[in-house]
C-alpha cells in the first residue's frame, strides 16, 4: 500500500497519522483494525473520511481528539470520497459498478 497524504495527515497501513512539518514530530495517532485507503480532510469541521472498501466501511475521525466519531457503512467498495462544498453530502464511488452514491 502506497503512503497517501493530505496536509499535514498521512494514511499508511492501518494508521492516520499528524505530523508537526517544522521538525516532522507525529503529533497524533488513529489506528484501524481493518486496510484503509483514501483520506479526505475536512478542514471546517475538523474531521477526517477514511475509506476501508473491502468492508464497505467509512469511518469519520476527530481530527482535534482523533477519536472515532462514526462508522459508516456503505453499498460497493467505496472510493473517490468527494465532500459538497456546503458540508451536508458525502459522496463516493463504487469501485466495482463506478456508480456514485
Amino acid at each position: 500500500m502506497k503512503m497517501f497524504q493530505e496536509g499535514t495527515f498521512f494514511l499508511t497501513r492501518h494508521t492516520i497519522i499528524q505530523v508537526f512539518t517544522t521538525d516532522e514530530a507525529v503529533i497524533k495517532t488513529f489506528r484501524f483494525n481493518t486496510q484503509p485507503e483514501e483520506i479526505l480532510i475536512d478542514k471546517v469541521n475538523n474531521l477526517a473520511y477514511v475509506t476501508a472498501p473491502d468492508i464497505s466501511t467509512i469511518y469519520v475521525i476527530d481530527l482535534k481528539t482523533m477519536t472515532l466519531k462514526q462508522k459508516l457503512i456503505v453499498n460497493g467498495r467505496c472510493s473517490k470520497l468527494h465532500l459538497t462544498k456546503d458540508g451536508e453530502m458525502l459522496l463516493y464511488v463504487d469501485k466495482n459498478t463506478n456508480d456514485v452514491w
